[in-house]
């Protein structure tokens, strides 16, 4: 096993797909293009809701409908990307994640819904 690996297991959060916290408790997600090595880096947020909503965005964006997100009951509300472009898809993740900050939607009310 590589050490990548177990380092990811190890800093992964629990519930949500994709997202993995940092040093200082920032939460950061980046994303696997399709058919490629190279990852899409989304950012760094402040909260692991924030980075689930950026993971949202970018599977849509890249994997279509059939993507599994972290919030399939509120996708209707995530910005579309004006393309599939690492920098498109950054853009609208960003807005994604900024327009949830602190409005309490998600978090415990995902732990509801599980």
């Amino acid at each position: 096993m590589r050490a990548g690996r177990k380092k990811f297991r190890e800093t992964r959060h629990p519930m949500y797909r994709g997202v993995r916290r940092r040093n200082l408790g920032k939460w950061v997600f980046e994303m696997r293009e399709p058919y490629k090595k190279s990852r899409i880096w989304l950012g760094t947020f402040p909260t692991a809701d924030m980075a689930a909503r950026a993971h949202d965005v970018a599977a849509i964006a890249l994997r279509g409908r059939s993507a599994c997100l972290n919030f399939a009951d509120q996708a209707w509300r995530l910005p579309v990307p004006a393309s599939t472009g690492a920098k498109d898809i950054q853009k609208a993740a960003a807005e994604a994640a900024e327009a949830f900050r602190g409005t309490g939607i998600g978090g415990s009310h995902r732990l509801l819904l599980h």
